[in-house]
């Protein structure tokens, strides 16, 4: 039996003692007597006392490092242009991921940064902090991140990373004016794009940094669309996405929803940092994915005049507003959920309104239109309360066409006047190209 106890020496001071007590048996097996040695371990327990304060201060400053690199993290944005939901998950205590991102209200867009140095624990996290320095003093500034930077960086990092470290990094730039997105990888080799019906990992080839001189930066550009969600991401998430696979999913909550399923995979052992963002509206699109009460659709009817106010000259304004508005009713009258998209393109604006109904035989209604003066339509087709909208749609757009099912409705109308021509000459120079798109 081992046992420790204190003990009040003469002289008032106070010392622990480990006693180690053993039976003592005769030949026959029985007990006749106790062995018992003892030593003084007032040093040893001093020193466990003092190993144990030093490991509460060392976890205590792990925590509150921890919490210096969340604190350093960008807030979620919700813009009328997009939205972005972030990720970070530290495989241990601190994490070798840092990532960044600021929006340019002015120009429209959003830069930013992925970081990913290998290793884990409290030393790579600290070469990951000498990155994001170095990062930032160019990122806040407003302007964009070249190849030429990250080789000026490949060459400063080198004195902070060890001989066995290395740092992934990739640049990310959607310019809404541009509808432009540019990436630029060093050593991050993937970012997902997707739409509504599919997601893809889009492979992008380069080299860490901090290994070679020259890194083989990569940069590639791909066009944005309105719906688009896409994910910047480190390497501990592209492994998980290519071992289990993708899945489309419902735009932005529905990807925030699957990663934060994925990051619980047993099979994760690195670093989980996404960013992740999706295009709402831009410059010159209206999109209103989902309208399913009356607050929504007296929010759509604010967003089409306003839109078709902007982008159609004044007199035709109005009957276009008038037509928007009584396909939307249409629609939402129809099963209460309905999506708008309004896309100007040129001199030539499309209307597409859809819901979720069974439709109607929309292509019969139509040749009967065609075929009808307009001055009979209410006394020959009885057309009443659907089919006055109906109506107005045609009057005001140069072509009126229903999908196969008749829950679709596609408005076109060419404008033409020199109204509309002055106004695209005062708006031109404050405006990225000319083919955009307009969602709500």
């Amino acid at each position: 039996v081992k046992v420790e106890e204190q003990y009040t020496l003469v002289n008032g001071s106070v010392i622990d003692v480990e006693t180690v007590k053993t039976p003592y048996h005769d030949k026959e097996g029985y007990v006749t007597g106790l062995i018992a040695i003892s030593r003084d371990i007032t040093e040893r327990k001093r020193y466990e006392q003092e190993l144990r304060c030093r490991e509460q201060q060392t976890l205590k400053e792990l925590h509150l490092a921890a919490q210096v690199q969340q604190d350093t993290l960008p807030d979620a944005l919700s813009l009328p242009e997009l939205r972005v939901n972030t990720l970070f998950l530290p495989y241990h205590t601190v994490s070798g991921d840092l990532f960044n991102y600021k929006w340019f209200a002015p120009e429209k867009t959003l830069r930013g940064y992925m970081v990913d140095v290998s290793g884990h624990g409290v030393a790579t996290a600290l070469q990951t902090a000498s990155l994001k320095m170095l990062l930032d003093t160019r990122l806040l500034t407003g302007e964009s991140i070249t190849e030429d930077h990250f080789e000026l960086i490949n060459q400063r990092i080198k004195q902070y990373l060890h001989e066995d470290a290395f740092a992934g990094i990739a640049y990310f730039e959607f310019d809404l004016q541009k509808s432009l997105l540019t990436f630029i990888s060093g050593g991050i080799n993937f970012y997902l794009a997707a739409n509504e019906s599919r997601c893809s990992l889009i492979p992008v080839s380069s080299r860490f940094l901090g290994i070679f001189d020259d890194i083989d930066m990569q940069t590639v550009t791909r066009p944005l669309k309105a719906g688009e969600v896409y994910c910047i991401m480190s390497d501990g998430v592209s492994d998980l996405m290519e071992l289990h696979g993708l899945q489309a999913q419902p735009g932005l909550s529905g990807y925030t929803r699957w990663l934060e399923t994925l990051s619980q995979k047993p099979e994760r052992s690195d670093d989980f940092s996404a960013v992740v963002l999706e295009i709402n509206q831009l410059p010159g699109q209206l999109r209103l994915p989902c309208i399913q009460t009356q607050q929504d659709l007296s929010r759509a009817q604010t967003a089409i005049h306003e839109y078709v106010t902007s982008c159609a000259p004044g007199g035709e304004a109005a009957f276009l507003e008038v037509a928007a508005n009584e396909a939307l009713n249409n629609g939402f009258l129809a099963c209460q959920r309905v999506s708008l998209r309004m896309r100007r393109c040129g001199n030539r604006l499309s209307i597409r309104v859809k819901d979720d109904g069974p439709g109607f035989d929309a292509r019969s209604l139509l040749s009967k239109l065609q075929n009808t003066s307009p001055e009979a339509w209410y006394d020959e087709l009885g057309l009443h309360d659907h089919g006055r909208g109906i109506f107005l749609m045609h009057s005001a757009c140069d072509r009126l066409a229903y999908n196969a099912k008749g829950n679709e409705v596609l408005l076109l109308r060419k404008f033409s006047t020199p109204a509309l021509e002055n106004k695209e000459a005062e708006t031109q120079s404050n405006r990225a190209p000319e083919n955009t798109n307009v969602v709500l």
